[in-house]
């Protein structure tokens, strides 16, 4: 590991860790300042205006940071240029679409000041600004800015908000849902402009966009599809334990796994952050025919995330119990079990290291969502199976079963492409498709 890469695993974690408080405040200073009925309203007009923002991206920030790598390190920028104009104009039809679609519905729902449609259509530049955000931090990280392109999106905008609110309240502005969505829709116009000039500063000089056939075009959208169609099934597929528990056993029991499941997550957040750093860096040498380097690259995202796994399940067997009760409360103390499964389950998916990434970025989206389609129908199965004999624990093997079944497929699938090592295992076990 270099120290380049080591230095942005820090830099990328310190600015996560600081988005994390910021949004902290941000949400304890909306609930005091809207109270419970207008924090709800807001919430619900967010959560709403966030699926569409969802749908209306389809997959093209992960594709976008695939093409501008690629495309900048074979010198074809003209052709960058024609996509990148061609991500812009289906992102702002499908977002202008989704506007008009719920503009349209908006009087058939609520009466109220705080559950009027109002809040809903205080925020609905929101479903236009943040996809185009999320384009332009895509830029910045196909170039190489993995930092710059975290700043905007996870910390300058909450930051901004944060202010904008507090500001407000300073000076005597009463604070509503829809004053409060209102701003939230400013904060983000305003880092949209700082962090689209940067992106295209970024870019090299893409000169005249070239002409390509239809088909290029349908091509680059049905991507997109399948990158969306990814990210979309792998979420039913971390969700359903969740849901399946709810159906199966009680509510208690429910609150008991969220809180477990959500602790587990910390063992894969050096997993997240070392996959963003390193995404942009396969693409290019990819791109270039580096397979060695895109091995590195891999690998070294494969150990740090295995030994941060390694030591949070470590804590987890010895600490768990007082943290859950600490965090929590005692009666939480019940899902350790099932917490330490689900922390070994991503300890395994940071040891087979940032796989669906490599296949992503070389082109493989389509084996990629084929692999997480088959792992999240044995998800589900799995768990009717095992949460009736084994509840809470039931629930959390079945999602290690799948997540292991998705990893393992997926890194076969690599090695025999490619002859490509994605794990921090340190030799090959199986023969490889390299020549």
């Amino acid at each position: 590991m270099n120290r380049a890469f080591l230095r942005a695993v820090g830099q990328s974690s310190a600015v996560r860790l600081a988005s994390a408080g910021v949004l902290f405040a941000l949400s304890i200073l909306l609930a005091r300042a809207l109270g419970p009925q207008g924090f709800g309203a807001y919430s619900f007009a967010y959560a709403l205006i966030s699926l569409a923002v969802l749908i209306a991206q389809l997959g093209f920030p992960d594709l976008i940071v695939r093409e501008v790598a690629r495309l900048a390190t074979l010198g074809r920028t003209r052709l960058l240029g024609r996509f990148l104009r061609h991500a812009t104009v289906v992102i702002v039809g499908l977002s202008l679409a989704f506007i008009l679609v719920i503009a349209v519905m908006l009087p058939l729902f609520g009466r109220s000041e705080v559950s009027s449609w109002k809040v809903i259509l205080a925020g609905l530049p929101l479903a236009l600004l943040m996809p185009l955000l999320a384009q332009s931090a895509a830029v910045l990280r196909g170039t190489g800015k993995v930092v710059q392109s975290l700043l905007g999106q996870q910390l300058y905008r909450p930051v901004l908000f944060l202010a904008l609110v507090g500001g407000a309240l300073l000076v005597g502005v009463e604070l509503t849902a829809v004053t409060a969505m209102g701003l939230h829709a400013l904060a983000t116009l305003l880092v949209l402009i700082e962090v689209r000039l940067r992106a295209s500063r970024a870019l090299p000089p893409l000169g005249r966009p070239a002409r390509v056939p239809p088909a290029r075009l349908l091509a680059w959208t049905s991507t997109a599809v399948m990158f969306s169609g990814v990210a979309v099934v792998r979420l039913i597929n971390t969700k359903f334990d969740t849901v399946a528990i709810g159906m199966l056993m009680s509510d208690a029991n429910v609150g008991l796994y969220a809180a477990g499941a959500q602790l587990s997550q910390s063992a894969a957040a050096m997993l997240m952050i070392t996959a963003g750093i390193v995404t942009p860096a396969i693409a290019r040498a990819s791109a270039a025919g580096n397979d060695l380097e895109v091995e590195r690259q891999c690998r070294q995202s494969a150990l740090m995330s295995f030994s941060g796994a390694v030591l949070t399940l470590a804590l987890a067997a010895l600490a768990g119990r007082w943290v859950i009760a600490t965090a929590f409360g005692p009666e939480y103390v019940g899902v350790w079990p099932a917490l330490m499964v689900l922390v070994a389950g991503q300890a395994v998916n940071a040891f087979v290291g940032p796989v669906g990434v490599l296949l992503n970025m070389r082109g493989q989206e389509r084996s990629t969502l084929t692999v997480t389609f088959v792992a999240s129908l044995a998800n589900i199965g799995l768990n009717f199976a095992l949460i009736p004999h084994w509840g809470m624990v039931g629930a959390a093997s079945a999602t290690v079963a799948s997540m292991v079944i998705w990893n393992v497929a997926l890194w076969v699938r690599a090695w025999q492409l490619w002859g490509i090592n994605s794990s921090a295992l340190p030799w090959p076990i199986i023969p490889s498709g390299r020549k």
